[in-house]
């Protein structure tokens, strides 16, 4: 939280220190430009900033305003120009960086787009919007390059019973556990079964940057051999970001109508301030060691509560129908 907070105290105080120009009366026209802007008085604002760019054509900020009013009128060709003028004054500025993403996601350029919002997080890592955007044209081709592969290895390893230790590098460390849960008045051997799982991750290097979460998954044994993969992005609320020392907890239920016997997992995470970077060094590749079921400790279910305390709990997922596949 206090890095979060210190991080958005930072971003605020740079947006100042380029909106003002130290002349008093380029700050008044500039303060109202960004007036008639939230009004939607477009064309009047477009008008203020333009005066301002013939009377300070260096003021950098000036230049982005009359973009960002280019790109609200879906000019976007226009607006690309006035962020090479900002850019040619400011290289690092991220919001520029940022818009650039915008108007060329906006012409269907997609790759281009890419381009920038990684340009952006270059300088700015947290920034959300950029962040989002890229996700929305990456998302699905990054799980399917570096999820799948691994959940096709875990399978074959699961179906031949050979399974290696999980061996985390890069300071992120996982464990997880699993309760056998007994619904209220039922007897042990009572179907179905209702498993629960806690998952622990801490990014426990202090020199490390922050990371985030991509995508989990998880490859389940049943009794009697059969395998089942599940792999999901972690979008929304079941994305996470962690500072270096913090850790994450998270927790969820199967239902099954086949006692299962082991279960491997991992996940694919991002180095936040990786992400113009190459592959190896963007993506950070965890993993859960296997679960013995048989170890599994039978709790009934007034228990569910206690366990569930200082973890994110997931929902209940209902796996019966999966051995009948």
């Amino acid at each position: 939280d206090n890095a979060g907070k210190l991080r958005q105290a930072a971003e605020e105080a740079l947006w100042q220190c380029w909106f003002s120009s130290g002349d008093e009366e380029v700050t008044t026209a500039m303060r109202k430009g960004a007036a008639l802007m939230e009004k939607e008085s477009l064309q009047e604002a477009l008008q203020v900033f333009s005066d301002l760019i013939e009377q300070v054509p260096d003021f950098a900020e000036a230049w982005n305003r009359r973009a960002t009013c280019y790109y609200v009128m879906e000019e976007y060709d226009r607006s690309i120009e006035d962020c090479a003028k900002v850019l040619a004054l400011k290289p690092r500025h991220f919001g520029c960086l940022s818009g650039l993403g915008m108007c060329h996601s906006a012409n269907g350029n997609k790759a281009e787009a890419a381009k920038w919002f990684k340009e952006s997080l270059k300088v700015h890592p947290c920034m959300k919007g950029p962040r989002i955007a890229l996700d929305r044209i990456e998302r699905e081709g990054i799980v399917e390059t570096h999820l799948t592969p691994r959940v096709a290895k875990a399978m074959d390893a699961l179906r031949r019973g050979i399974l290696e230790p999980a061996g985390n590098r890069d300071g992120v460390a996982l464990s997880w556990d699993v309760h056998q849960i007994l619904p209220r008045g039922a007897a042990e051997d009572t179907n179905p079964t209702v498993y629960f799982f806690r998952v622990r991750v801490r990014n426990k290097s202090l020199g490390m940057k922050p990371v985030r979460s991509l995508a989990r998954f998880y490859v389940l044994r049943f009794r009697g051999g059969h395998v089942f993969p599940l792999c999901r992005p972690t979008e929304g609320g079941a994305e996470f970001m962690l500072e270096p020392g913090e850790e994450y907890r998270y927790s969820w239920a199967f239902t099954v109508s086949r006692e299962l016997e082991d279960m491997v997992g991992g996940m694919l995470l991002e180095r936040l301030d990786s992400v113009a970077e190459n592959e190896e060094q963007r993506f950070l590749q965890a993993s859960l060691d296997n679960l013995a079921f048989s170890e599994a400790p039978v709790v009934p279910m007034s228990r569910v509560e206690s366990l569930t305390q200082g973890h994110f709990y997931m929902g209940q997922l209902d796996l019966r129908n999966v051995c009948d596949s």
